[in-house]
């Protein structure tokens, strides 16, 4: 169900720059309109409330973390084309999303970035 979380997430990811206004339009669309689907047709995932999705990015040099970030996947799962635009290419960002909508949870991504010294780790809880 679309929760006034997710909406400020949206509208903090708009305020920060991290989207565009009209992209956070239709993600905020998006979400009413997944709400609206979820009331018709219930998925049958256990009851353990909202799942959350979490980014954490770790500097491989200094073992420090840079990043440790939570979202509603809910959130995640009505941005995924959006996304697919930036992932990189040997990342299969649909796939990635209909395991995590089968049931998939805990780690779910482990990636070195040698490039970048940077070791990005991708959960479902």
């Amino acid at each position: 169900m679309t929760t006034a979380e997710e909406r400020i997430k949206v509208l903090e990811m708009i305020q920060s720059g991290q989207i565009s206004a009209d992209e956070g339009a239709r993600l905020l669309k998006s979400l009413e309109e997944k709400d609206h689907s979820h009331k018709k047709h219930k998925s049958g995932r256990r009851g353990k409330g909202s799942r959350q999705f979490r980014i954490c990015v770790t500097d491989l040099e200094t073992g420090q973390e840079k990043i440790n970030m939570r979202m509603p996947w809910s959130l995640i799962s009505v941005s995924v084309d959006m996304g697919a635009r930036f992932a990189r290419k040997e990342i299969k960002i649909t796939e990635f999303a209909e395991a995590v909508e089968d049931g998939a949870e805990g780690k779910i991504m482990d990636l070195i970035d040698e490039e970048d010294g940077e070791r990005v780790q991708v959960f479902v809880e």
